[in-house]
């Protein structure tokens, strides 16, 4: 089902110094209205740039783990992909480029909405602040991304015609500019969102949504407190999230562990249709990397119902099963599903157990672990065995997702431990934790500096 009233927004050109586009994104007329302005925004939720940047953000991260495998199409791609599953990436990486313009030219059109919104005077105060609150969710969620991707890329929040130079040539922000923007559009966010959906399918975020990526941050900056906090306060909210005991039925519409996802107009995840096979002997574009599957306990639920299997000729390669649909032209009813209920748990285990508090860890362990059909935590596990359960459920828990193993391995210091046995690229050269700075991008743009070791 699609999301309701998108219009594309005016074209821009696409052959941007770094990436970012310097066109309008439609005109003053555009933002008269609650209609036509929000019929804008919610374009940023469908465009086939936003599709192509959370696909490449998927993919691209999954082969740099240990989470994903790609199948063979041309062998202009198959080297380009080749780079990543073995941690050595080059600067003219082809695949790489599109990930990077594809973040700007979003973001480029989210500055000039910020803007169109803030300035109108024919929209309603309460639209204007539901539009508003999205577009500043959408900002944090891409550069976070982004900085976790590439480490500190050019902060850009301005869209105005005289900014349009600047723009071009700015170089790289510092890390603590760059959070405390990202801070700064998330609480904002938070406090501009309504605590329900708006429309259906929870396609639209929310408040509960910026909690759940504000939890996520402050995890990934150690900041344990507010961590807990924020994940406690999605928790909380029982009458509207909940785990859910028929595990094929968690990435349909349907689900009470959703929190937010992004319909398509035919009812399939555009993410996930690519891990989706019809056959036992015809492989996905993308399936499970073995050292995710042989991590499963034979009783998991989540192995019976999330992985499958591909013979291809005499070895068994595994599956991603979470979505069940492949692309189509009917209607289905599944999304692509960008943050769900379990991660909370686990954030809130995490801050937990790093606070000391060992049993409120272990038992939002055991709530997860519990759903997946897995036996109670022992009383008597230390902390570094608590925390190597709770790097194992995210491991099995949010494998395909958005990347959240390659960032796991890294925050947490153990992506040349766990990896670099099979990966020595990536102990010779740990600078490849980061994506390199696309090359063709530092040609247009002087001002780029380049990450070490590339």
């Amino acid at each position: 089902m699609a999301l309701a009233g998108v219009v594309l927004l005016a074209s821009c050109s696409k052959s941007l110094d770094p990436g970012i586009p310097n066109g309008s994104i439609g005109g003053d007329a555009v933002f008269t209205s609650d209609n036509s302005a929000t019929s804008a925004v919610m374009a940023i939720y469908s465009y086939s740039y936003t599709y192509e940047f959370l696909k490449a953000q998927t993919i691209q991260t999954g082969l740099s783990s240990d989470e994903l495998m790609y199948t063979m199409s041309s062998a202009t791609t198959d080297a380009a992909y080749a780079e990543f599953s073995v941690n050595n990436l080059t600067v003219g990486n082809t695949v790489l480029l599109p990930h990077w313009k594809n973040a700007y030219y979003v973001m480029a059109q989210i500055n000039l909405a910020i803007d169109g919104v803030t300035n109108s005077t024919g929209i309603t105060a309460s639209t204007k602040s539901l539009l508003l609150g999205e577009l500043k969710f959408w900002r944090a969620y891409i550069y976070f991304s982004m900085y976790n991707t590439f480490g500190p890329v050019p902060l850009i929040v301005s869209a105005g015609a005289n900014d349009a130079e600047t723009n071009k040539y700015m170089p790289r922000t510092d890390s603590a500019t760059m959070f405390k923007q990202i801070f700064a559009d998330l609480t904002e966010a938070q406090s501009l969102l309504p605590v329900a959906y708006t429309g259906t399918l929870r396609g639209r975020v929310n408040k509960a949504v910026a909690s759940a990526l504000l939890a996520r941050l402050y995890l990934y900056q150690k900041d344990y407190a507010n961590a807990e906090a924020q994940a406690a306060s999605v928790i909380g909210q029982t009458s509207t999230y909940s785990f859910m005991k028929d595990l094929t039925k968690v990435f349909k519409n349907a689900s009470t562990e959703t929190i937010w996802q992004i319909p398509s107009y035919y009812g399939y995840s555009t993410v996930g249709y690519n891990y989706v096979t019809l056959t036992t002997t015809t492989l996905p574009p993308w399936y499970l990397n073995k050292a995710v599957y042989s991590s499963f306990d034979t009783a998991d639920l989540r192995k019976a119902n999330w992985t499958s299997y591909v013979v291809n000729g005499t070895d068994t390669l595994r599956t991603i099963t979470k979505y069940k649909l492949p692309s189509s032209t009917t209607a289905g009813d599944e999304a692509t599903v960008m943050m769900r209920l379990p991660e909370q748990y686990l954030i809130r285990a995490e801050a937990r157990l790093k606070q000391g508090n060992t049993s409120g860890a272990t038992s939002d362990l055991d709530s997860v672990r519990v759903r997946a059909g897995l036996a109670l935590l022992s009383e008597s596990l230390t902390a570094d065995q608590l925390m190597d359960e709770v790097m194992l459920q995210r491991k099995l828990e949010l494998f395909g997702e958005q990347g959240h193993r390659w960032f796991d391995l890294k925050r947490t210091n153990r992506a040349i431990s766990e990896l670099g046995a099979s990966r020595p690229a990536l102990v010779s050269k740990p600078g490849h934790l980061l994506f390199p700075i696309p090359d063709n991008q530092r040609s247009l743009n002087t001002n780029l500096t380049q990450n070490n070791d590339y």
